[in-house]
């Protein structure tokens, strides 16, 4: 006779399922929670890979700058193309300092949930208006 499955196996499987359900909604927390592993990693074994990541910080900033220039754009998407670069901007200077001083260095843990949160919010309101 087979045994019942435990109250904490069940739990798990329907957390796994629903995580598996809304698992497009969820792809900004999933990217941040894999670039706060991969920076960890990146510390602990390569400490220099910052230097190698800092210059990524202006790569936001060029790509404003030439997507308004080839697509003038105004109002709402102009403030989106802002917003974005600006999103970009925060998370790549946020991926070369945690690589550099480790993740829970400092303000950094409360930066990377700083960036998440607006993260995921665009994410969602992107994804309901198409």
């Amino acid at each position: 006779m087979p045994e019942r499955p435990s109250l904490t196996r069940e739990f798990a499987v329907f957390v796994g399922r629903l995580l598996w359900c809304f698992r497009v909604s969820l792809a900004p927390t999933g990217i941040a929670l894999a670039t706060f592993v991969v920076t960890a990693l990146l510390h602990a074994l390569a400490w220099w890979s910052a230097l190698v990541l800092a210059p990524a910080v202006a790569a936001p900033i060029a790509w404003l700058a030439f997507v308004q220039r080839r697509h003038p754009a105004h109002r709402t998407t102009l403030a989106w193309r802002i917003g974005t670069a600006a999103l970009a901007t925060l998370a790549l200077g946020w991926a070369a300092l945690a690589a550099g001083f480790g993740p829970l260095a400092g303000p950094l843990e409360l930066l990377w949930l700083f960036l998440l949160l607006p993260a995921q919010a665009a994410w969602l309101i992107v994804r309901r208006t198409r």
